[in-house]
């Protein structure tokens, strides 16, 4: 049912975030808003991966004990991280730009998904995440990052 949900605010969403591009914004504002999102993932990507390794045994405990993950934790734990970071340095090159962008929607997607799958599950599961961030509850993080995931998809339809 989510999953239905999900495609047609999506799909909502292009289209307006198409006739925004075509109809309300020039050229310059459709670039700055688009350079405004990529500016504010790369913030999200370095800070949280910079949370997560400054945090790192923690943060592997915490890996640790999600019924997903488990036993892989040590792998995910360092990969995690290096996706955020390298996600960010190609968002910061021109060439690799929108490909790193659409890596972010991607990212922050599945990483939605796995929150949706963990507020399922019976019993507590601390966050992983780092910094402020993991501050939020499940449900605060679920719409956090469907905030991120919208934004993304809106630069990437501004063409």
């Amino acid at each position: 049912m989510w999953c239905l949900s999900w495609y047609y605010i999506i799909k909502r969403m292009k289209t307006i975030f198409k006739y925004a591009a075509n109809h309300l914004f020039g050229k310059k504002t459709r670039d700055s808003i688009k350079d405004v999102v990529v500016y504010v993932f790369i913030l999200l990507f370095v800070y949280t991966a910079a949370s997560k390794l400054m945090e790192f045994e923690s943060f592997q405990k915490v890996l640790g004990r999600s019924p997903l993950i488990g036993k892989y934790n040590s792998i995910f734990a360092y990969v995690i991280p290096l996706t955020e970071l390298l996600i960010s340095l190609f968002l910061i090159i021109p060439s690799t730009r929108r490909k790193a962008l659409v890596s972010s929607v991607i990212l922050m997607a599945v990483f939605t998904i796995y929150l949706i799958y963990m507020i399922s599950q019976p019993g507590h599961i601390p966050c992983s995440c780092g910094g402020v961030v993991s501050e939020l509850t499940w449900t605060q993080h679920i719409i956090f990052n469907s905030i991120f995931i919208l934004l993304g998809i809106g630069a990437l339809e501004l063409k």
